[in-house]
């Protein structure tokens, strides 16, 4: 997203935490932001953070409301819907509904999350499944999982959120009843009304040419969701970059590592005998 379009454009965020990021969206002088948030106190944090450092230009609403529940007429320029698709019971169902709250034309940016990507996470889960009794308290948990995972953390210079609210959402809260929400699932869920424009990390690679490519029996998103199981092996480790695989190769991982969450998945709803 180039950050000179947003000024005097409408935006929506869905879950926007404390509002940390929503900072650097505020600095771009949308005309028009709004905030959905189905916690009272994040929203409140968020609105306490904007209120106080955000600009003078951008008026600001604030809506208490699950992301379900929310109901607005307007259609939005940007709607931004990070961290709060996957691991949902039905996510194919919401991101849809996010994102009819874009205009024709508009953005829509979300979060993802697959067995490859997460894979990492599922481990350290299934290692907090292992050393943590169930009757322990967050802080209890955490005196535990905190110099375990410290090393780990070190590694990730550019956190925004302190090593303890990274373990309580990442491997305190796992999530056992949610789905996984893989790159491919959003396009196939988003496919009759948005065409991927862009990724992080960058994948995507299109060698046709521009005026073929309207007329291609592949569409820019199935073209997406090849280069995605081209080349899903760097997820797991980005230090090593691997040429474009097979993608039997990149359905295969992506199967392997969706049954080891399903393992965790099961371990933490309390059934010991998978």
């Amino acid at each position: 997203i180039i950050p000179s379009l947003i000024r005097n454009k409408s935006v929506i965020e869905f879950g926007p935490g404390a509002g940390h990021n929503t900072l650097y969206t505020d600095s771009l002088m949308p005309k028009k932001l709004v905030l959905v948030d189905g916690v009272e106190d994040v929203l409140v944090a968020a609105c306490e953070r904007l209120e106080k450092y955000g600009t003078k230009f951008t008026q600001r609403e604030y809506e208490l409301a699950y992301f379900e529940e929310y109901r607005s007429e307007n259609k939005f320029d940007l709607v931004i819907a990070e961290a709060c698709v996957p691991t949902q019971r039905d996510p194919d169902s919401l991101i849809r509904y996010l994102g009819d709250f874009t205009k024709v034309g508009g953005v829509f940016l979300t979060t993802t999350v697959s067995g490859v990507s997460a894979l990492s996470e599922i481990l350290r889960q299934l290692v907090k499944e292992i050393v943590i009794a169930d009757n322990l308290s967050v802080d209890e948990q955490l005196s535990i999982l905190r110099p375990l995972f410290t090393s780990h953390l070190q590694c990730l210079p550019n956190m925004a959120r302190s090593y303890d609210d990274w373990l309580v959402d990442n491997i305190i809260q796992t999530h056992s009843s949610g789905l996984l929400f893989s790159i491919p699932q959003s396009i196939q869920a988003m496919s009759d009304k948005f065409v991927i424009v862009g990724s992080s990390p960058k994948f995507l690679s299109d060698w046709r040419w521009y005026r073929d490519i309207t007329d291609s029996e592949i569409s820019s998103n199935q073209n997406a969701i090849e280069q995605y199981y081209r080349s899903c092996i760097n997820l797991l480790d980005f230090r090593h970059i691997k040429p474009l695989h097979d993608i039997d190769l990149g359905m295969e991982i992506e199967e392997q590592c969706a049954r080891i969450w399903n393992y965790r998945t099961q371990l933490a709803a309390g059934n010991d005998g998978v």
